[in-house]
């Protein structure tokens, strides 16, 4: 044969088999999909590119993509690939009804939570189904990942940007030290538990009096940190003789301070026993830790402190003022960490709205107008270290909860997020504000100032004392005996002259006779 047969033969097959491939390829990208789920993507850029490419090259995923919304203007009437940028948000109502739109994939680089809202509540009224996509940049990487689309989450709707965490800062504070975690099978205890775990102290104290939830605590940090030096204390934390006991024992060198009554409206019908826990123990063990030589004490507080309208909040700011003053004389630091509602904590609005809507509804909701502001458990505890790791930092914090969130609007996204629509499938009542609870929640006393800190998402608090310090220890102390006495309602008067901005319920008042 000729030398040029062989190069004609080559050049022929990689062409025939190039062309056929390139073929398939633009029959898959470019030509329409038929059949499937008719989607609408939310959001024009790269990740919603990326899901269009996706859908076409693997049919098997179910999409149909008619067309995008985008809320810049100026990409109205562009298409991608063929499919045409049909709108803004604000279009999306009169898009699904022409297109025919069966789900909507929200496809946006970073969602705020707001954003995120607004995408739910206007997919709620125009009664279609939504999902997201998990992480867009692994999305864009990993175009593959397309499948991976997931429906929304709680967590979604708070939109909050995650931690920066300073590992090297933490590990040095924490790490190889003795720690001690009180409340340690509680919501925040427990999460705390597993973060201190992983940064290597040297010994982890868990400290519970309920054992089933200590030891399901011990069995998670068992099994995800092996090599974790773990004792548990099942001890009630107002034993003040076991708590010292343990702590010269152990020789703890941080105290993470979590255990606490929280449900507000069982502290209203039982004062004595927010008072007995909330404070007296938090006073007790702090000086216990200040004579076992604790280097640094962290109590964990609520937003409830402030203008506290019930016990609970009334304790734990009662709590914050005990240590503030305390700190003026302390060898030890002092940190109090301040924040509002954690999703899917114990006790919390989240857990029972999914159990109404399990049972069918309907779903309550104490007033049309309550808002709080919400953090993941995950973010707050972070944050906590990074608190405890702020070298010579002491006093008290609060994190940045964002915005305030509307508990209705939470409650219809929830119904939305499970598939069904409020008001029809499940309804949503209005039961009136329980004891001790009230419209809205803050972050600062009138008589504190916000002031920043290396963490953009930690602001630290100048407090104003009203009083000296030690005549702050004395009332405070003269309470707690009047409790322990079994006089509840002289305690309560006095809290009351102390804190003058509290409001106690109706409730309340009948109970202790104010």
């Amino acid at each position: 044969f000729p030398r040029a047969v062989f190069f004609i033969d080559w050049f022929l097959l990689v062409n025939m088999v190039g062309l056929t491939r390139l073929s398939m390829r633009l029959g898959q990208e470019m030509l329409p999909a038929t059949g499937g789920h008719r989607v609408l993507v939310v959001g024009a850029g790269d990740s919603g590119e990326a899901i269009l490419r996706e859908s076409r090259k693997n049919p098997a995923i179910g999409y149909r993509i008619v067309g995008f919304i985008d809320d810049d203007p100026q990409k109205w009437g562009l298409t991608i690939h063929g499919l045409p940028i049909l709108g803004g948000l604000e279009h999306l109502g009169r898009i699904v009804s022409e297109q025919s739109v069966d789900e909507i994939i929200l496809a946006i680089p970073d969602p705020t939570g707001r954003k995120i809202r607004e995408v739910i509540r206007r997919c709620r009224d125009a009664a279609v189904r939504f999902r997201t996509v998990p992480i867009l940049s692994e999305l864009i990487e990993n175009p593959s990942s397309a499948g991976n689309i997931r429906a929304v989450e709680v967590e979604d709707l708070i939109g909050r940007e995650p931690v920066e965490l300073d590992s090297e800062s933490i590990a040095e504070s924490i790490g190889g030290k003795r720690v001690l975690v009180t409340g340690a099978g509680g919501s925040i205890g427990s999460e705390l538990a597993r973060q201190l775990a992983a940064v290597g102290p040297e010994h982890l104290v868990l400290l519970d009096r309920a054992e089933s939830p200590l030891y399901e605590t011990f069995r998670t940090i068992s099994w995800q940190n092996p090599e974790a030096k773990v004792e548990l204390a099942l001890v009630d934390l107002r034993d003040t003789d076991r708590v010292r006991r343990l702590l010269e024992k152990t020789g703890c060198q941080a105290i993470f301070h979590a255990a606490a009554f929280k449900h507000v409206p069982m502290l209203e019908y039982f004062p004595g026993e927010g008072i007995d826990n909330n404070l007296r123990a938090t006073i007790d063990l702090a000086r216990a830790a200040e004579d076992a030589r604790v280097g640094t004490f962290v109590m964990i507080s609520t937003d409830k402190v402030v203008e506290p309208s019930n016990v609970m909040g009334l304790t734990k700011h009662l709590a914050e003022r005990y240590l503030h003053a305390f700190d003026q004389s302390a060898r030890m630091r002092l940190i109090t960490v301040r924040f509002g509602n954690v999703l899917e904590s114990a006790g919390s609005v989240i857990p029972l709205f999914r159990e109404q809507i399990d049972a069918g509804g309907p779903v309550t909701v104490t007033h049309r107008d309550v808002t709080r502001f919400f953090m993941t458990i995950r973010e707050a505890v972070q944050l906590i270290l990074v608190v405890a790791s702020m070298g010579a930092g002491r006093g008290i914090y609060v994190l940045d909860m964002g915005e305030p969130i509307r508990i209705v609007e939470l409650a219809k996204n929830l119904i939305s997020l499970s598939g069904l629509r409020p008001g029809d499938d499940i309804p949503v009542i209005f039961t009136g504000l329980r004891p001790g609870e009230k419209l809205h929640e803050k972050l600062f006393h009138d008589h504190e100032q916000a002031v920043p800190t290396e963490h953009p998402k930690i602001l630290g608090v100048r407090v104003s004392m009203r009083d000296d310090a030690q005549s702050t220890r004395r009332r405070i102390e003269h309470l707690v005996e009047l409790n322990a006495q079994g006089d509840t309602q002289a305690a309560l008067r006095l809290m009351r002259d102390l804190v003058p901005e509290y409001t106690p319920s109706g409730t309340l008042s009948e109970t202790i006779g104010l």
